[in-house]
C-alpha cells in the first residue's frame, strides 16, 4: 500500500465531486481501500489522466470480495456461475479499448470449451509491473487473482495476470480471430489485424500497446527521436495494416522494417516511427503513459528546438 497515499491526494483533485454523472467520487475511492485493499493498490499506478475515466461498480466489486474470501470462485461453483451473470455482458468503451492494447502487445486470447467466451492472459517482466497493475484495475471485476510471480528468467522475474473466461471479451476475440480458421475450444486464439482497427486506436488503447510493446528507437544518449512498436508476432500484411493506421489517425509519419527471420525462417517486422512525428505522439499518447514508463521516451524537444512542433 506505500502508494496509496499519494493516490489518495491526487484524486481528489482530479476526480469530479460526489454525485457527478462521471468518475468514481472521493468516498467511494475511500470504500474501495476498505472492499479491495489490492485494487486499491492497483489504482494507485493510474495515470492522474486515467483516474476519472475508470469507473467501477462498487456493489460488484463487493460481490467480488465476498465471493473470493469464501473460496468459493475456484471452480465451476453456483456462487462463482452467479457471479459471472451479474457481471455486464460487454465491456465498457475505456476498458475495451485498454484491452485493444494489451492484445497488440503481449496479451493472449483464450476460448472456452465450446468457444462462446473467453479470457485474457499476459505475462511481463517485473520493471513492467505497473502495466500489469493498471490493466488488473480496468478489468478488475473479471479478474479474482491479481497478479502472481511466473517464470523465473536470467537477469528479471516474469508476472502473469488473467481474467476470468467470460463472454464480455468476445467482441475482442471476434477482431482478432482470423475469420478463415474455425474457432477450437481451449484454443489460444492465433491473433490477426482486422482491417477496421484503425477505429479501435485511440490514445488510451496506443499507450497501452506502448507500454507493453513499445519504445526508443536507439537508448543511447542523444539516440534521436525515433520511436518503434514491436510488431515481429504479426505477418508483414498486417504490421503494414497497423503502419497504415496509424499513419491515417495521427498523421505519423510510419514504416514497417525489416528486423530478420524468427526461429522457423519466417522474415519479422517492427513498426518505426519516424522522429518527426515525436512531438505528435508525446502530445496524444504521454498523458496515459505512467512515470515508470517514460524511459521508453526520448527526452522531450528543449521549447526553442527549430524540430519542435505544437498541437
Amino acid at each position: 500500500m506505500k502508494h496509496f497515499a499519494t493516490f489518495m491526494s491526487f484524486r481528489m483533485h482530479a476526480l469530479p465531486k460526489e454525485g457527478s454523472a462521471s468518475g468514481l467520487s472521493f468516498v467511494s475511492v475511500q470504500r474501495l481501500e476498505e472492499i479491495s485493499p489490492r485494487i486499491a493498490e492497483f489504482a494507485a499506478y493510474l495515470p492522474i489522466v486515467l483516474i476519472g475515466l475508470v469507473e467501477h461498480d462498487i456493489e460488484l466489486l463487493e460481490k467480488r470480495e465476498a465471493l473470493i474470501a469464501s473460496g468459493k470462485h475456484k471452480g465451476n461453483t453456483r456462487e462463482s456461475k452467479e457471479y459471472k451473470t451479474s457481471l455486464p455482458q460487454q465491456c465498457t468503451a475505456i476498458q475495451f479499448e485498454w484491452a485493444v492494447g494489451m492484445i497488440l502487445s503481449d496479451a493472449s486470447l483464450q476460448y472456452n470449451t465450446n468457444c462462446k467466451s473467453c479470457r485474457l492472459k499476459m505475462q511481463q517482466v517485473d520493471y513492467h509491473y505497473a502495466f500489469m497493475a493498471i490493466s488488473c484495475y480496468v478489468l478488475a471485476p473479471w479478474i479474482y487473482e491479481g497478479i502472481s510471480a511466473g517464470k523465473q528468467r536470467e537477469k528479471s522475474v516474469m508476472h502473469e495476470m488473467q481474467t476470468i473466461t467470460h463472454v464480455a471479451f468476445m467482441p475482442l476475440a471476434d477482431l482478432f480471430q482470423n475469420p478463415c480458421v474455425q474457432k477450437r475450444k481451449n484454443a489460444v486464439i492465433s491473433k490477426v489485424i482486422s482491417p477496421n482497427i484503425e477505429k479501435y486506436l485511440t490514445p488510451l488503447c496506443v499507450a497501452a500497446w506502448f507500454m507493453g510493446d513499445g519504445g526508443r528507437q536507439c537508448y543511447k544518449e542523444n539516440g534521436g527521436k525515433g520511436l518503434q512498436f514491436h510488431t515481429q508476432g504479426f505477418t508483414e500484411a498486417d504490421v503494414q495494416m497497423l503502419v497504415s493506421a496509424l499513419s491515417n489517425r495521427y498523421g505519423w509519419k510510419t514504416k514497417a522494417t525489416f528486423d530478420g527471420k524468427n526461429k522457423k525462417g519466417q522474415e519479422t517486422f517492427l513498426i518505426s516511427v519516424s522522429g518527426e512525428s515525436f512531438d505528435s505522439f508525446v502530445h496524444h499518447i504521454s498523458p496515459f503513459i505512467p512515470d515508470s514508463f517514460k524511459y521508453k521516451l526520448p527526452d522531450v524537444r528543449k521549447p526553442k528546438s527549430r524540430f519542435k512542433k505544437e498541437y
